[in-house]
């Protein structure tokens, strides 16, 4: 399985967001990011401001009056190194 990024931007300048969407918009395997780019922009940040921006998932893109929702969403966690001593 690979790892599905969650970008947030415009076609030339995207934020990788996938870490914000997931702590805040995955319930139940359901992501979930709602229609409004304000709303957005308050919970990823905002990497242009004064322009509309779109969420990027592979080679989908989300406009801003345009909800994502991604059902049976897993995200893949990256392994984790054992702790040495």
């Amino acid at each position: 399985m690979s790892e599905i990024k969650i970008f947030y931007g415009i076609p030339d300048n995207v934020v990788d967001v996938t870490e914000i969407a997931i702590q805040n918009f995955l319930v139940d395997n359901t992501l979930r990011i709602p229609i409004n780019d304000n709303y957005r922009a308050s919970v990823f940040g905002d990497p242009i401001y004064g322009v509309l921006k779109s969420i990027f998932i592979r080679e989908i893109t989300y406009p801003y009056d345009t909800e994502v929702v991604i059902e049976n969403f897993i995200p893949v966690v990256a392994p984790v190194a054992p702790k040495t001593k």
